[in-house]
């Protein structure tokens, strides 16, 4: 016959109270452990999003002071913004916005 090894747990009491039981801990110990146990998946789970940024933080250290690859096309529709401003000024003081674009 196998002999079973029934789990105990210590129970700390005042002065020599101490004791051990067979019966896992209720209440207060229990809320208390509940989160402990939990802390070395919440840490795993830090340390991982702590390597995804040390990552996406070396690509953007590699493309810092690199120029913009879009910057003409930027340029343009920067520009062509600035006319449809001033086509919806010129709209709002009573002039004709076709006329205002086709400048």
């Amino acid at each position: 016959m196998a002999a079973t090894i029934t789990p105990c747990w210590f129970v700390p009491g005042p002065g020599p109270r101490s004791t051990w039981q067979s019966r896992p801990p209720t209440g207060r110990d229990s809320r208390l452990e509940h989160p402990l146990a939990d802390v070395e998946e919440e840490q795993k789970r830090y340390r991982q999003r702590l390597a995804d940024a040390e990552k996406c933080l070396a690509g953007c250290r590699q493309r810092e002071g690199a120029v913009f690859p879009f910057a003409e096309e930027l340029s343009a529709k920067r520009e062509e913004l600035a006319n449809v401003e001033k086509a919806l000024a010129q709209d709002v003081e009573g002039t004709s916005v076709n006329a205002a674009i086709a400048a």
